[in-house]
C-alpha cells in the first residue's frame, strides 16, 4: 500500500480491525441500515471533503501577524 513505517501485512491486519468498517458492516447485518445507504453516506462525506479542500485552496493566506494571536502558554 505504499507505507515505508508499515509492512503491507500489518497494515491488512489492522484493516480487518477498522471499526468504522465493524459498525457498518453491524448496522448492515441488523438490518439498521443497507450498503447503498452506507455508500451514499461515504459519497456525501467524499463531497464535503472535496468543497472544504477547495474553499481552503481559494482563500488567501493569513496574515503573519496574526500567528501568534490566541497562543497561551502557562509556566509551571
Amino acid at each position: 500500500m505504499g507505507l515505508t513505517y508499515r509492512t503491507d501485512e500489518e497494515l491488512q491486519r489492522w484493516l480487518k480491525r477498522d471499526p468504522i468498517k465493524l459498525c457498518e458492516a453491524r448496522l448492515i447485518e441488523q438490518g439498521v441500515t443497507s450498503a447503498k445507504k452506507v455508500e451514499q453516506i461515504h459519497e456525501k462525506v467524499r463531497e464535503e471533503i472535496k468543497a472544504a479542500v477547495a474553499f481552503a485552496e481559494s482563500s488567501p493566506l493569513p496574515d503573519p501577524a496574526t500567528l501568534l494571536d490566541d497562543v497561551y502558554c502557562v509556566a509551571s
